[in-house]
């Protein structure tokens, strides 16, 4: 069955010249390391996070009297509920975290210069997205601690001049923290973020491809070195194949990032929910 399904789509959009093409013959620079594989990390850690974040979806209830009561139903009585729940609090840091790692390795190996300019800023937007990700299901929950943070970010515009109330009324819905900002976090974490983060990534994925890897860590690209007066893709005729090689050390650090993710949630359980995490939101009530 499965062989039929193979062939089927290889006479229409031949399945195996792209495998050929992209994986079989895509070469790699000789001096590629670990740190290469930070980026893929981070597309595996957003597809986590958009699959349990479904999963939450199912169950969650994004109004004041029902949000705190639904994630407590999620983590006592939903099967398995905790498990994804911790996961999608776990994978929002952990997502974080590598895709500030990839930032900071390629900004020291010098990989954002040209002719890799738009591929540095389409990282750039894209870790600016996934920090907004996070700030925005943080409300969600509805607890002391969830609710008394966004009141502190959202008040961070007013520092600005001019535009500032203005930018920190639109994001609250009104003065305070209130039933309009669960509402419009809600839809910008789960309708207009997930769109946006996936063009970005395409364009930057596509930057990555059509450009060529950069194949000189810690030092001058040769592309630095002439004149920038035509396109031209970097390739790498002596290096080696994507797969198995490459492929491998991708497989590696996708194991090691899932086995940080299960670590904490097994040993580690309440660190990124301490107490106020686990208490309904009182807009009375200001917590130490």
């Amino acid at each position: 069955m499965l062989t039929k399904i193979k062939n089927w789509l290889d006479v229409r959009i031949g399945l195996n010249t792209i495998f050929q093409t992209h994986v079989l013959d895509y070469r790699m620079p000789k001096n590629t390391n670990i740190l290469y594989t930070l980026g893929f990390i981070a597309v595996i850690a957003y597809a986590t996070q958009a699959f349990t974040g479904i999963i939450l979806l199912i169950y969650y209830i994004p109004h004041p009297d029902h949000a705190f009561r639904s994630v407590q139903d999620i983590m006592t009585q939903v099967p398995y509920g905790w498990v994804f729940r911790q996961m999608h609090a776990v994978g929002s840091n952990l997502m974080i975290m590598v895709a500030m790692l990839h930032m900071v390795t390629v900004f020291l190996m010098g990989n954002y210069k040209r002719p890799r300019e738009l591929t540095w800023v389409g990282g750039v937007l894209l870790l600016i997205l996934t920090i907004v990700f996070g700030l925005s299901g943080y409300l969600l929950p509805w607890t002391q601690l969830s609710y008394w943070a966004t009141t502190v970010v959202t008040s961070m515009p007013t520092a600005f001049p001019v535009i500032g109330e203005t930018v920190s009324q639109i994001l609250r819905g009104g003065d305070h923290v209130s039933e309009t900002t669960l509402s419009r976090f809600f839809a910008l974490h789960i309708s207009i973020l997930p769109p946006l983060y996936l063009l970005f990534m395409g364009i930057h994925l596509f930057f990555v491809n059509r450009i060529g890897i950069s194949a000189t860590p810690f030092g001058k690209a040769d592309e630095e070195k002439r004149p920038l007066t035509e396109y031209k893709r970097k390739t790498y005729p002596d290096g080696y194949p994507y797969y198995p090689r490459f492929f491998q050390k991708q497989m590696y650090m996708m194991m090691a990032y899932f086995t940080v993710m299960f670590f904490i949630i097994t040993f580690l359980p309440t660190l990124y929910f301490p107490d106020e995490a686990n208490v309904p939101a009182d807009p009375f009530n200001t917590p130490q």
